[in-house]
């Protein structure tokens, strides 16, 4: 009769090695998860560190706009560039930005995953980095905010309003942004101008023209 002991002792002998690829695979795909789980959980630390690229390009400005939103732009704001931002490896975003033409202002159209804009910290970390200091760079002190209602692909659509100065001449400035539905995806139109430029019933046709 055969001595288990020594069958047992037989068979592992007989066992492939672990392989060295798999156990690395393994702890490469541990520490990743941790890194990406940390990631979001502390995402108030790590946005900040990954900043949108600008594209200085009309014509792909335009072209991008179409690919995203059916909307009839001001024809004060010219097209001026393409963003493309990568946020902590997580979630990619793409959109326009088109420049008042007499004024400090712009328009940023910006393609956003909607589980993301739920993220309440997300959506103000998009609107302070794209709007706060727009194109001259001179940022804004918030005063006041407030939320409207506008008329949006047969629905109501919030848009928040906020109005702030600028911290080197005290010229008062809107900054409005709110999430609408486009071709592929929801986005985010966000708007920063002087308030001496502001046209009620521009802006409103520009909301209405979205199909």
């Amino acid at each position: 009769m055969a001595d288990p002991v020594k069958s047992v002792e037989s068979e592992k002998s007989r066992a492939p090695a672990p392989s060295t690829r798999g156990v690395w695979g393994l702890v490469f795909s541990t520490i990743f998860g941790v890194t990406m789980l940390t990631l979001c959980l502390g995402c108030g630390i790590a946005l900040y560190s990954f900043r949108p690229v600008l594209a200085h390009s009309p014509e792909a400005a335009v072209r991008l706009k179409d690919e995203v939103l059916h909307i009839t732009v001001p024809q004060l704001f010219a097209p001026k560039g393409t963003i493309d931002w990568n946020l902590a490896y997580l979630l990619r975003m793409r959109g326009a930005y088109f420049e008042h033409s007499n004024a400090d202002g712009e328009i940023v159209l910006l393609q956003v995953d909607s589980r993301f804009l739920a993220n309440p910290e997300l959506r103000d970390h998009i609107r302070k980095t794209l709007l706060d200091k727009g194109a001259t760079g001179v940022p804004l002190r918030r005063d006041s905010v407030s939320f409207q209602d506008y008329m949006i692909q047969n629905k109501p659509v919030q848009f928040r309003f906020e109005k702030g100065r600028s911290a080197t001449n005290d010229k008062p400035y809107y900054i409005v942004d709110g999430v609408v539905h486009g071709k592929t995806g929801e986005v985010l139109i966000g708007i920063r101008l002087e308030a001496d430029a502001w046209d009620e019933s521009q802006m409103m046709g520009m909301l209405e023209s979205i199909q």
